[in-house]
């Protein structure tokens, strides 16, 4: 499990910007807009791949996080399955050879 320390340390802790940023309510307009500035934001961010990792592997199905929105984090959720039921298969393939 990932510990969240990281997050002290990321740009969207800093009273620079606004916290709303990364908790766009949509996908299109002015949410769109929301969300793109977030995400160039986390781009810069010294912890963005701690970031990222963290809402992965804690499924964190809302917001920005680690550059990433949440269709991109389910692609990766997925994309993660799918490769380690590729390698389940091939273990069991050697196995059985």
């Amino acid at each position: 499990m990932l510990k969240d320390g990281f997050k002290e340390k990321g740009l969207c802790n800093s009273s620079q910007y606004d916290p709303e940023l990364w908790w766009p309510n949509g996908t299109t307009g002015d949410e769109e807009l929301k969300a793109l500035d977030a995400i160039n934001i986390c781009n810069q961010c010294p912890v963005e791949i701690e970031c990222h990792m963290y809402a992965v592997a804690e499924k964190q199905y809302y917001g920005i996080w680690g550059g990433t929105t949440e269709e991109e984090r389910r692609e990766d959720r997925r994309r993660h399955r799918r490769i380690l039921a590729e390698q389940v298969d091939r273990l069991a393939q050697v196995q059985v050879a």
